[in-house]
């Protein structure tokens, strides 16, 4: 089947762009495709479990035995079904995973020679001209509260 095959080359590219960690932005796309991707394989094992149940007591043979052909044929589709249920599995976990990314912000990489971790650097002091006169000596003081401070 076409669909399959492009399918296959898709997640291949996939895997492969994604070997280094994509930018946040990217990295949220991806998680909503594979979501949806997720949950399009689900039903996609689904419709083939049934189609392998419906393949049971046709001319699939195994040895030359019709017999063997639909207890193959039916145990097919059980591990398909099993497959289905654990791809459903995976994608509520992408679905959560999804989710909590949209609740993060994104923030910018830092700027150079800074690190994630640290504090932000302070504001530069002002210009001299705008900073306050110290005060004359012999001048009255503020009052502080008799703090001496």
């Amino acid at each position: 089947m076409r669909d399959a095959l492009e399918a296959r080359e898709a997640l291949r590219g996939l895997a492969y762009a994604t070997r280094h960690p994509p930018n946040r932005i990217e990295a949220y796309q991806t998680l909503e495709s594979l979501h949806w991707a997720a949950s399009a394989l689900q039903t996609t094992l689904e419709q083939m479990a049934e189609a392998y149940r419906g393949y049971a007591g046709t001319d699939t043979l195994v040895g030359g035995d019709a017999a063997a052909g639909a207890k193959e044929s039916n145990k097919i589709g059980s591990r398909l079904n099993k497959a289905s249920r654990n791809m459903r599995r995976a994608a509520e976990l992408l679905t959560e995973a999804w989710n909590l990314d949209g609740h993060t912000d994104h923030v910018t990489s830092p700027p150079p020679g800074r690190t994630a971790w640290q504090f932000p650097v302070p504001p530069p002091s002002p210009p001299p001209s705008s900073r306050p006169s110290p005060s004359r000596p012999g001048a009255p003081s503020a009052d502080r509260g008799g703090l001496g401070l």
